[in-house]
C-alpha cells in the first residue's frame, strides 16, 4: 500500500549515517540507529553505556521518542493522512496546516496491520503460487527441451531414410548403366569376333592364291576358285556405332525439397490456455482500474 513506505521512511531512517534503514533506537539520546551505527555507538566511550533497544520492542515507548526529520528537535505528534507522512507540531502549523491528521499510534497500528496482511498474503498465497508457477515453468522447460530433441531425431531419421533412398536410386541407376554397357560390349565383342574370323579367312585365301600363282601350271590350277568365299567377304557393313549420352539430372529446387521433405515443427499454445490467459489479463486490468 502507498501509506506504508512513507511512514516507514521516517520511522526506520538512521539518524547517524542518514543512509541505511534504522533497526534500533537509543533511548538515552533518542537516536535511530542502523546495525552498523549501533555497533559504533556501543564502541564509543561517550555512548557505550547508552540504553539501545530494537525497534520491534516497546512500541509505545518508542512512539514517544520519534523525532521529525525536518525539525530535528520536535517529536512526531500525529500522521498526515493526505500526505501519508508523520509530522510534528511545527509541520502541522506550516506545510500541513488544514490537513486531515490522525493519532500517530493509531496510524502506526493501522499501517502495521496492513503490512501484516500483505506479508501474510505474500507468505500464504502469492509466494507459494509463484513458486508453483516457477516449478511448472521448469517442468515445461525440461519437457520442451526433451520434446525438441525427439522431433530433431525424427527429422534426422527422415533425412537418413531419404539419403538411403537416394543411395539406392544411385546404385540402381549405375547398375542399369553398367548393364547397358555390358550389352553394348557384348555386341562389340561379337562384331570383333566376326571381323577377326573374316581376316583369318582372307589371309587363308590370300595364301592359297599366292601358292597357286607361284606353282607350275597344272590341272589343279584351273579347278581352284575362291569366288564364293570372296563374294561373302565383299558383303560387309560397318560396325554399329555406340554413343553414350550425358546423364540428365532432375531439377532440384529448394522450395520443392522443403515441401517434399516435410513440415517444419513449431510450438503451439493450446487455444484453451490462450483464452484463459486473455481473460486473466482482463481481470487483472479491471482490478488495477
Amino acid at each position: 500500500m502507498a501509506t506504508a513506505p512513507s511512514f516507514a521512511q521516517h520511522y526506520i531512517e538512521c539518524d547517524n549515517c542518514e543512509e541505511n534503514p534504522a533497526q534500533f533506537v537509543c533511548k538515552t539520546c533518542s537516536g535511530h540507529l542502523c546495525d552498523s551505527c549501533k555497533s559504533e555507538h556501543e564502541r564509543r566511550k561517550i555512548t557505550r553505556n547508552h540504553d539501545i533497544i530494537h525497534l520491534t520492542s516497546e512500541k509505545g515507548d518508542i512512539m514517544e521518542r520519534l523525532y521529525c526529520s525536518k525539525h530535528r528537535n520536535q517529536k512526531l505528534k500525529c500522521y498526515c493522512s493526505p500526505c501519508q507522512t508523520p509530522i510534528c507540531t511545527q509541520c502541522m502549523m506550516e506545510t500541513h496546516n488544514g490537513h486531515e491528521v490522525e493519532n500517530l499510534t493509531i496510524a502506526y497500528n493501522r499501517i502495521k496491520d496492513e503490512l501484516q496482511k500483505e506479508n501474510n498474503e505474500i507468505e500464504t498465497i502469492l509466494l507459494p503460487k509463484y513458486e508453483e508457477l516457477l516449478a511448472m515453468e521448469n517442468e515445461k522447460e525440461a519437457h520442451m527441451s526433451k520434446r525438441t530433441d525427439d522431433v530433431q531425431k525424427q527429422i534426422e531419421n527422415h533425412a537418413d531414410r531419404l539419403i538411403n533412398r537416394l543411395t539406392a536410386i544411385k546404385k540402381k541407376r549405375v547398375q542399369d548403366l553398367r548393364q547397358k554397357e555390358k550389352k553394348a560390349l557384348e555386341s562389340v565383342a561379337n562384331s570383333k569376333t566376326e571381323i577377326e574370323s573374316r581376316i583369318k579367312a582372307l589371309k587363308e585365301i590370300k595364301t592359297q592364291i599366292s601358292n597357286n600363282l607361284g606353282a607350275k601350271p597344272g590341272v589343279i590350277f584351273f579347278k581352284v576358285t575362291n569366288g564364293n568365299r570372296l563374294k561373302k567377304m565383299r558383303e560387309y557393313s560397318n560396325p554399329i556405332e555406340y554413343e553414350l549420352n550425358d546423364f540428365i539430372p532432375g531439377e532440384i529446387e529448394k522450395t520443392t525439397w522443403d515441401i517434399d521433405f516435410g513440415n517444419t515443427p513449431r510450438f503451439r499454445e493450446p487455444l484453451l490456455t490462450m483464452v484463459k490467459n486473455i481473460f486473466k489479463g482482463m481481470r487483472l486490468d479491471q482490478r488495477r482500474n
